[in-house]
């Protein structure tokens, strides 16, 4: 562990052995997992610089070794001090210099240091695989980790060489971490060995030169690690070749993997994403209410996600959702989510199977604008309004909606729908509908029965709501005279508002059988002066400064 300078503070027992435990007393369930700070707090409070010493082996690569005497019995211990393949971690090897053995004393008339016994128990009760080979890489000892690893009895290991325990693909990787391990003293590498049995297993190998001859090979059975990268390498080589786009994510959603398909589909590199949130893909709520959401809507729809998500008995989310692209543009997508559970039913990863549906919604949108636009088409058939007059309406609607800043999807809809506002005509008689003298009073209460029933015909259709409010409301008015029910105000709907005066404006700009057509500036100050009373005033304000724009399209369109 390091601090942001990248100077070690502390360190993590990962693992220890049976003859750490004789020399040091610290059991291994004790200190697995632990800080060295938490074991060992005198050490950390010694004069000597443990943690320099330990992160010159960690970070610097380097063997090193010394030979301490700990109270308070005096015992002297030689540390030795091994760099591992992976990456910041080693192996600390403890010799017990002072150990009398068999009521021996340590050292010996010569003056040499017995402690051969210390050195074979650490030998034979090493978890992992421990070889000795001379300097042919003839095998010269293993202990019963390494024999268990391969399947060899002792008698049969000894005597191969390394090029005998290793398969046809591992050949050359091999020979020549043993060429760099003469060659500088030390190789770390992970290799595949053969077993006696035929069979193999993957290692992680760390060696050394024996200071009294040959080289010691440190080896970690690392074949179940192995199968699960091959697993997973399989599995990400599938995801590159489908052509669904898929993204996984971690429990906090963290982007850990993609395909080339997602990749493709919203034009980002592989960089860009892993390690981001999905949330780089969410234009945000404006965009949503923009196409036509509410912002309750927005919130609704992630908050179902993922209360779906967490609970292990469903698993699986469906939903629309917009995402945008690198590019900026927008997707719409239908999202298929499935999360992986731990055993304890918490979220483990998210895969996410977002499909493009953008195509289908344009071609289900240009159907319904089809399908609308003949509806409306109907009701002016019998009348003698024009095409160009329902395009103009619904137009002139879409100017006054966009100056009021409405939502993008608002806007588009009110285009399309307020040319249909005389769509109930369709229930009038031709005598009253194409009269070309003054209705009687029964006959215009006849009339303005249009709006009931255009309300009557689209009420219960979930896509014509809109429909719905401008049929019924466009011919009330702000100060409560109109008809059919005299709302006043912002009761009548915005988008009837908003009709109101588009269809008036077109109405006055065009020719009738009992009038000529108006200009655009005697329109324009017919409907300024009806502002507070047929008009909302607000939209009046709107239409009087994109009053230019309206002249422009009625005389494009005439």
């Amino acid at each position: 562990m390091t601090d942001g300078t990248g100077r070690p503070v502390d360190f993590v027992f990962l693992d220890s052995n049976a003859s750490f435990e004789r020399i040091t007393g610290l059991k291994r369930s004790d200190i697995v997992g632990r800080r060295a700070s938490e074991v060992l707090p005198d050490m950390m409070r010694d004069q000597f610089d443990w943690l320099g010493f330990y992160g010159s082996v960690a970070f610097g690569c380097e063997t090193v070794e010394i030979e301490r005497v700990f109270p308070p019995d005096d015992r002297r211990v030689r540390i030795r001090v091994i760099p591992l393949s992976e990456p910041n971690t080693f192996a600390t090897i403890l010799e017990d210099l002072s150990a009398d053995r068999d009521g021996v004393t340590a050292v010996e008339p010569s003056g040499r240091r017995d402690d051969e016994g210390s050195r074979d128990l650490f030998f034979r009760e090493a978890p992992d695989g421990i070889f000795l080979v001379d300097e042919q890489g003839l095998y010269r000892d293993a202990n019963p980790a390494a024999l268990a690893m391969l399947g060899y009895e002792k008698r049969e290991l000894l005597g191969l060489s390394i090029r005998d325990l290793l398969p046809t693909d591992q050949t050359a990787a091999g020979i020549q971490s043993f060429k760099n391990l003469k060659t500088y003293g030390r190789s770390s590498c992970e290799l595949k060995l053969l077993r006696k049995d035929g069979g193999f297993i993957w290692v992680a190998l760390d060696a050394v030169r024996n200071p009294v001859g040959g080289y010691l090979g440190y080896c970690k059975n690392i074949t179940l690690r192995k199968y699960a990268e091959e697993r997973n390498d399989l599995s990400l080589r599938a995801m590159e070749v489908v052509d669904q786009p898929i993204i996984i994510t971690d429990s906090n959603g963290t982007i850990q993997e993609v395909n080339r398909a997602f990749l493709d589909l919203y034009g980002f590199q592989r960089d860009e994403v892993l390690g981001h949130n999905p949330r780089i893909l969410n234009p945000g709520w404006e965009t949503y209410v923009n196409l036509g959401y509410s912002y309750e809507d927005y919130v609704t729809l992630f908050d179902e996600m993922w209360r779906t998500l967490k609970d292990p008995s469903i698993g699986t989310w469906q939903g629309t959702v917009i995402n945008r692209c690198r590019n900026g543009s927008l997707l719409w997508v239908r999202l298929i989510v499935n999360a992986v559970y731990d055993e304890g039913g918490r979220i483990k990863n998210l895969i996410g199977l977002p499909i493009d549906i953008s195509e289908s919604r344009n071609r289900e949108k240009i159907s319904k604008i089809e399908l609308y636009s003949t509806i409306a088409a109907m009701a002016e058939l019998r009348d003698e309004e024009t095409s160009n007059h329902m395009r103009r309406v619904g137009l002139f609607s879409k100017i006054l909606a966009k100056s009021l800043g409405m939502p993008e999807k608002y806007c588009e809809d009110l285009e399309l729908f307020a040319p249909m506002h005389d769509i109930g005509k369709v229930g009038v008689p031709d005598s009253l509908l194409l009269a070309r003298r003054k209705l009687t009073p029964e006959e215009w209460t006849e009339m303005k029965r249009h709006t009931v029933m255009g309300h009557n015909i689209v009420k219960d259709k979930q896509d014509l709501a809109l429909v719905a409010a401008i049929t019924l409301r466009h011919h009330e008015r702000w100060d409560g005279t109109g008809y059919p029910d005299g709302v006043t105000g912002e009761e009548i709907p915005l988008s009837a508002r908003i009709t109101a005066l588009a269809d008036v404006y077109d109405a006055l700009r065009s020719a009738r059988p009992y009038k000529e057509p108006w200009t655009h500036d005697r329109a324009v100050e017919e409907i300024i002066s009806q502002a507070g009373r047929q008009f909302d005033p607000r939209i009046v304000e709107v239409f009087r400064d994109s009053q230019e724009l309206f002249a422009r399209v009625f005389e494009e369109l005439k």
